[in-house]
């Protein structure tokens, strides 16, 4: 049994809590028995691998909680049912069987009501002859919970707001706390207008700390001054949600004249019991959509409450309007109807979903109030502009097709992904992140993945001496405990999963650390929402975003804080220039993922080493890298249409596919390219190397210090995993300056040169047998035996991306070898000699793949007769010549 005051199993609690406590319960896999829980692991497709040599029960339990996850999900049912008819239920409490049997009895109707199952076995065979209904599954379901349900004793909620569930509004004339902000009267003469044009179907989008509450509180206290009548039906998914529009709605109604009465219940939990959600008794009912829609599509007395409310003239609020797309909220909606009477006013800060959600918000808010983007506040001071700090984790992340396709299906990441984010080598990351400037970040709030990871970090931050508490479902300290926690430590960090997502009302968190990545617009927006209150609303002119980056493998959706995420109306808008660092990952890892299987993998290094960044096209979900040798193709391609060919005499990497498909989608839809973003930036570290080399004197610390400040750059940290890594290049680099320029790098502009005179019968195998013959004698034996005859030929067309590429071939063992054009002229301008060198550069590297241009790279290439001077009369040409494939 866990370590917490008083913990038993619910079904052998007795007695009352003890004064000042109050009893907590909830499902608990340790109270499982362990052969059954292997059982039930066992029964899904990879239950047994998740098995292998795990025989400890504390273990078994850890195990069903990362496939199961807290309870048993309703998607894995139809597979343990079998487990839990067959192993679970004829050793089940007398009580869970009589009360299942009675429930599926009443379920079946008038030809089962007279039977009488009096003993277990007849109890028992009854069950299991059913038919697998998803009813009966889910009865079946919730029996087995009930079962294993435990109970401990928790500090009793002291008497703040958050245990109250009726409030009396009273009027009392006094002075307003702050005068409303100018887009709040706005929405507001919309909403008036609105509904005096007819009921109202209207949608409140603003940024998260923007007043969204406010704008609706003001409203509704303005139309129950006129009209004695009037109900209001607030809705919420969450009890904090319908606490703080509780508060707001008393402070308000304070600066009312003396006379105004309403009362205000809070239907959610043990708060206020439904019998009350009269017109008689209540003027402002605030639920939980998950109170008032249960049992709502049928016959039932709770729907006979819901409809008997809305009889008369009511508004109805949506909190939180994105979740109107959800089962709960489109029965009540179809309850609500069409009526006159009754106005619908949505309030959110990311009006989006995924194809037929989306569908249903659009239908169920055909007008917008106001909608205003984060930006234009943060202009105005309403919110705090904020700073964004990303940090690598340099831990690759893989997501298989299936979760690929349901993060497509449900807009966001699967658990099954979100549990490959907590370990141990993780949390210290998440950890390192806060304590390296832990004055700086002050109040934090700290958004993870799942309970147990909430837990685990608060450990690791506590041990680390960090004051860190966590809030979830099953955390002892409720909000309202932690509040004064949160205001008095100016170091303090709260940890949570879901918790703080929506709606808390938090203005002195100056920092959103973010180690949950998502999928969701709508989870990044409240996440990073939750710290964006300006002067104007009580908080500060500044903020800080921290989010982890992880290396998604061939996976470009999970968002950055730097990408464009929220807006108003039309496309979204970024809050930065856009992130193109994942989205450089997600272009490499493509291209090492083109490696034949028994050869070596492409070689990126060598390929990335010179490339640049020209920009970017930003798309509403992703961001796409555009480098310096795709940018003409690719724009051409988008202008003219039809099918898009890479050119097998381009150097790496090529356009991704995924991105290709989402470019060509959006033309098709809009008519035009997407916007693009010019980001001139070098995947290599030559700037630095040049900086280092110039003739100012420097110290070891500050040579370092100037290395250091460039690897900040999350560029820099997609192409070399670690800062040693880095260094050790632009050392590398300082050692090319010294040189003259390598085959690969783009070519360099040269105005005012004439073009080259060209020889098109000039052909590369005359120049492949020269260096075939002398390379068994310029190559080491531990060399030799990989040489072999490559395929040479000139490129399509003049590039200014190289002069010489090496890559491998569709087979192992073949490798091409593409020479640009530029070079097919006179022997007296470009020698045999000289065309060899650049042939045997190319074929150096197809002996020693992967190594790029290190020491026995720049010691093979200088074999080569008269090297030095032939690698400087290839940039004498360039000098000479033009390479703008304009003059060809």
């Amino acid at each position: 049994m866990k370590e917490r005051e008083g913990y038993v199993r619910a079904a052998d609690r007795t007695g009352q809590a003890p004064p000042g406590k109050r009893w907590r319960s909830s499902f608990e896999w340790e109270l499982v028995d362990s052969a059954l829980l292997r059982d039930l692991i066992a029964s899904l497709p990879d239950g047994r691998d998740a098995l292998a040599d795990v025989h400890d029960p504390a273990l078994l339990v850890d195990v069903a909680g990362r496939v199961f996850g807290t309870q048993l999900p309703k998607r894995s049912m139809t597979r343990v049912a079998p487990v839990l008819l067959e192993r679970w239920l004829p050793h089940a409490r007398d009580d869970t069987l009589a009360r299942l049997t009675n429930i599926i009895q009443t379920a079946l109707g008038k030809a089962y009501l007279d039977k009488v199952y009096a003993t277990r076995a007849s109890q028992v065979d009854f069950l299991q002859a059913r038919k697998k209904t998803n009813n009966f599954l889910e009865n079946l379901r919730d029996a087995f919970h009930r079962e294993h349900r435990a109970s401990w004793l928790i500090p009793k909620a002291g008497a703040g707001e958050d245990a109250r569930g009726v409030y009396d509004l009273r009027g009392q004339g006094g002075d307003p706390l702050y005068a409303p902000y100018p887009h709040t009267l706005e929405a507001q003469r919309t909403l008036d207008e609105l509904k005096r044009a007819g009921p109202v179907r209207g949608l409140v989008v603003l940024p998260t700390g923007a007043g969204k509450t406010d704008v609706a509180v003001g409203w509704l206290l303005q139309q129950l001054q006129r009209d004695p009548q009037l109900r209001v039906l607030w809705l919420a998914h969450q009890i904090s949600l319908l606490d703080q529009s509780a508060a707001r709605f008393e402070r308000a109604a304070h600066q009312l004249p003396a006379g105004f009465e309403r009362t205000l219940r809070i239907f959610a939990g043990d708060r206020e019991p439904t019998s009350l959600l009269d017109r008689r008794h209540t003027h402002i009912a605030c639920a939980t959509i998950q109170t008032i829609s249960r049992k709502l599509d049928r016959r039932s007395r709770r729907r006979t409450e819901v409809s008997n409310f809305l009889k008369g003239p009511t508004i109805v609020i949506v909190d939180e309007a994105h979740h109107v797309a959800s089962r709960s909220y489109q029965m009540l909606l179809d309850l609500v109807g069409d009526a006159e009477i009754h106005d619908v006013v949505g309030l959110t800060a990311t009006p989006w979903g995924q194809g037929e959600r989306q569908d249903r918000i659009d239908a169920a808010f055909p007008q917008r109030v106001i909608s205003r983007t984060r930006e234009e506040l943060i202009a105005d001071g309403v919110l705090a502009a904020y700073t964004v700090t990303p940090v690598r984790t340099h831990l690759r992340i893989p997501v298989t097709a299936e979760e690929r396709d349901q993060a497509e299906r449900v807009g966001d990441l699967p658990m099954t992904v979100l549990r490959k984010l907590e370990t141990n080598e993780r949390n210290a990351v998440v950890l390192r992140a806060y304590e390296a400037r832990a004055e700086a970040w002050g109040r934090t709030l700290l958004f993870t993945t799942t309970i147990e990871n909430a837990d685990d970090l608060v450990l690791h931050f506590k041990a680390a001496g960090i004051d860190a508490r966590a809030l979830h479902s099953q955390s002892e300290a409720t909000l309202s405990d932690l509040r004064p926690w949160f205001k008095e430590h100016p170091r303090a960090v709260l940890i949570s999963v879901g918790m703080l997502l929506e709606g808390v009302d938090l203005p002195e968190a100056r920092t959103a650390l973010i180690a949950r990545a998502t999928t969701s617009p709508n989870v990044l927006s409240q996440m990073v929402g939750r710290v964006l209150r300006g002067i104007a609303a009580g908080g500060e002119a500044t903020a800080n975003v921290v989010y982890l980056q992880d290396d998604w493998e061939d996976f470009t959706a999970v968002l950055s804080p730097t990408g464009p995420w929220e807006g108003g109306d039309g496309a979204p808008s970024a809050a930065g220039p856009p992130d193109v660092a994942a989205a450089v990952a997600a272009a490499l890892r493509a291209l090492s993922a083109t490696a034949p299987e028994d050869g070596p993998a492409p070689d990126v290094q060598i390929a990335l080493e010179q490339r640049q960044i020209v920009g970017a096209y930003e798309l509403p979900d992703a961001t796409v890298p555009v480098f310096d040798h795709q940018y003409e193709l690719l724009r051409e391609h988008l202008l003219r249409g039809g099918p898009f060919l890479w050119p097998d005499d381009a150097p790496p990497p090529p356009v991704a596919t995924e991105h290709l498909e989402r470019l060509e989608l959006h033309v098709a839809e809009h008519g035009a390219p997407p916007p693009f973003h010019p980001v001139a930036r070098s995947l290599a570290p030559i700037d630095v190397a040049r900086t280092l080399s110039d003739d100012t004197p420097r110290t070891y610390a500050e040579r370092q210090a100037v290395i250091a400040a460039a690897y900040d750059d999350p560029l820099a940290q997609v192409v070399y995993p670690t800062s040693r890594h880095f260094a050790e290049a632009v050392e590398h680099w300082q050692r090319q300056l010294a040189r003259p320029r390598v085959p690969e790098a783009p070519l360099p502009d040269v105005p005012g040169r004439p073009p080259l005179p060209r020889r098109p019968d000039r052909s590369l195998e005359p120049t492949l047998e020269l260096v075939l013959r002398r390379a068994p004698e310029l190559l080491p034996e531990t060399r030799r035996h990989r040489l072999v005859r490559p395929h040479v030929r000139w490129s399509n067309r003049v590039t200014k991306s190289y002069l010489g590429m090496w890559r491998l071939g569709d087979t192992p063992g073949e490798h091409r070898i593409v020479i640009n054009v530029l070079l097919q002229t006179q022997e007296s301008i470009v020698s045999e000699e000289l065309l060899g060198f650049l042939l045997w550069h190319e074929v150096v590297h197809s002996v020693t793949p992967g190594q790029g241009h290190d020491a026995e790279f720049e010691y093979l290439e200088g074999k080569w007769p008269d090297a030095v001077a032939l690698n400087t009369g290839l940039d004498a040409v360039l000098r000479e010549w033009s390479a703008d494939p304009a003059d060809y």
